[in-house]
């Protein structure tokens, strides 16, 4: 994981550390649904995804 922070400090503009806790919940957010959400976060069901991430679609939405 370290190898990969350096590298996106070095090509991005993000400048604030980060965990793979963050990439999970940035990746169940940006879900254009809480179906996709569920899926790609490996939930047996969409409840546990509803009761655990915002799903905010931004027009930019990851799709699985």
């Amino acid at each position: 994981m370290e190898r990969f922070k350096k590298e996106v400090f070095k090509t991005t503009k993000i400048t604030e550390n980060f965990t793979d806790h963050d990439i999970r919940a940035k990746t169940g957010s940006d879900a254009a649904t809480v179906e996709i959400a569920a899926k790609m976060l490996s939930h047996a069901n969409t409840a546990v995804t509803s009761k655990h991430y915002d799903i905010v679609p931004t027009g930019k939405a990851l799709s699985a």
